[in-house]
């Protein structure tokens, strides 16, 4: 009797594409640049929204972290999905469009 070989449940699945340790070392790497950034204003007089200007670039790009995390976190070779092709160009575009609604008549 052959058994079928069942698909891992998604959480499985996500731990194996290894998405939760790629979202903890960009969430930790953004909290290094944004002190970074924060240590610059105060230390060079920049203008004082960078560092939230920082924080909400870093938040508006979770999704296109998610997605190559996703697609791309499990050993083996890597191909681009049309979820990718369309998702990130999106994601980035979208990320202007806040950035310039929310900073758009700041210094």
């Amino acid at each position: 009797m052959a058994s079928k070989k069942e698909n891992p449940p998604l959480i499985s699945e996500i731990f194996q594409r290894r998405v939760p340790q790629i979202i903890g070392i960009y969430m930790g790497a953004s909290w290094g640049l944004i002190q970074f950034v924060s240590w610059l204003v105060e230390e060079f007089a920049l203008s004082p929204y960078l560092p939230q200007f920082t924080f909400i670039f870093f938040l508006c790009m979770l999704p296109t972290i998610i997605l190559l995390a996703y697609f791309h976190g499990k050993p083996g070779k890597d191909r681009w999905t049309p979820v990718e092709k369309i998702g990130i160009p999106v994601n980035i575009f979208g990320t202007i469009i806040i950035l310039f609604l929310v900073f758009g008549g700041k210094e």
